[in-house]
């Protein structure tokens, strides 16, 4: 992750600190869970060998939309408890002048 603090505001900093695991998080549980319920209803139908078997599209859809209200309510806990925050210290102590900045 890199951020360019010489156009953008400490908040906005922060604010990308903290975005950058939202989008990742939330596309990984969103990738996932799509592939959880397309394997889960594969499975269904081939275990239902010899008859008939109907998986409704709603079924599915509620296992992606758990896994993804899960991940967002974590999340979401995060933000409000412990955001990450833009921070800048220098590099060494003799040069005031050369810092470097991270996420903390």
């Amino acid at each position: 992750l890199s951020i360019d603090d010489s156009i953008a505001s400490q908040e906005v900093c922060s604010k990308a600190c903290m975005a950058f695991p939202w989008l990742f998080s939330m596309g990984f549980s969103i990738t996932w869970s799509s592939l959880l319920a397309k394997i889960w209803r594969l499975n269904k139908v081939m275990n239902g060998a010899m008859r008939r078997v109907v998986v409704k599209e709603r079924e599915a859809l509620l296992l992606i939309v758990i896994l993804f209200l899960l991940n967002f309510v974590l999340l979401l806990c995060w933000s409000l408890i412990d955001p990450l925050k833009w921070q800048r210290e220098p590099i060494s102590e003799n040069d005031p002048n050369s810092t470097y900045g991270f996420c903390k």
